[in-house]
């Protein structure tokens, strides 16, 4: 019996937390109104995240300071990366030298490359945190500094994985039937999406220089930025796209043509339905302030612990 009223209970519950489509609708058009509301005050939330990083400091002196100590914990790093990506392509031999350019050589060579390039960019990230951690005594500056850094590593990350796979500067090593400009674009175009992908960077210095991300309406828009920029990414690519699916193929079926023609518009259509969907939940149950409040108000960061 008391197993039947808990079950009861439950329900009850569920059926008054139960929202309709036509009030799901409306807090959508509210937030929807207030993120707007809140884009109008974006100059003075810029302007709270320029006081955090001031910190009451006066003149421009400390960004001088900032400028050179954040160029001289990347230009170090760098410099090693270069020098070091050198000896190990010579060494390991990463090139195919008068090997035919048969899928199997081209994938064990874009491992080599994969492999070695990958623990170049450890090795560059690595570096760098070590000579931030030390070089700024400031926490909003090495903040701001791991930022910069953070940015770096993941348009770094992006070009390599999509190097690897276009091969833009290497039509011997390309895994596509594609020319080189088109291949260079395309790798380009990636590069940018992971940058907009990877806005949770710039949400997190936003909160430790003082701004609230739910109080800003920052997330929301580049959320919206994220999704309109995969939009233009697979309708502007769509032709090159075509290139990759269909040239060097013996033989094409209709149904392979008629795929290539459908398939950018069903991705237009369903990024553009998981995002209303994504916003709808979001207006609806708050999640997004709970993400917030949890991971930036109650759960310690890394860079609190240090």
């Amino acid at each position: 019996q008391l197993n039947s009223l808990a079950d009861k209970n439950t329900a009850q519950q569920t059926s008054d937390q139960t929202i309709t489509l036509k009030e799901g609708m409306k807090n959508l058009k509210r937030m929807f109104r207030d993120n707007y509301q809140k884009s109008l005050n974006l100059s003075s939330s810029l302007e709270k995240m320029t006081k955090g990083f001031r910190q009451d400091r006066a003149g421009y002196t400390y960004l001088i300071d900032f400028y050179l100590s954040l160029l001289f914990c990347l230009v170090i790093p760098f410099i090693i990366d270069y020098f070091l990506a050198k000896y190990l392509r010579k060494k390991f031999d990463i090139n195919l030298n008068g090997r035919l350019p048969t899928l199997k050589n081209k994938v064990i060579t874009l491992s080599k490359v994969l492999l070695l390039r990958s623990f170049n960019l450890i090795l560059f990230y690595i570096v760098a945190e070590i000579l931030m951690e030390e070089t700024f005594t400031n926490t909003i500056e090495e903040i701001a500094a791991e930022t910069v850094l953070d940015y770096i590593f993941v348009a770094r990350l992006a070009f390599l994985l999509a190097a690897v796979v276009l091969s833009p500067k290497d039509k011997t090593l390309r895994l596509y039937s594609l020319e080189c400009p088109k291949a260079e674009i395309l790798t380009n175009r990636l590069v940018i999406i992971s940058l907009i992908a990877a806005s949770d960077i710039l949400l997190d210095l936003s909160f430790y220089l003082g701004l609230n991300p739910g109080e800003s309406g920052i997330g929301f828009w580049l959320n919206l930025l994220f999704y309109v920029a995969l939009i233009w990414l697979v309708w502007r690519s769509r032709y090159i796209f075509q290139e990759m699916l269909l040239l060097g193929r013996e033989r094409i079926t209709q149904s392979q043509q008629q795929f290539v023609k459908i398939w950018p518009k069903v991705v237009v259509v369903l990024s553009i339905f998981v995002w209303l969907a994504l916003e709808y939940v979001l207006a609806n149950y708050g999640i997004k302030e709970k993400y917030i409040n949890c991971l930036l108000y109650t759960s310690p960061s890394p860079r609190d612990q240090r």
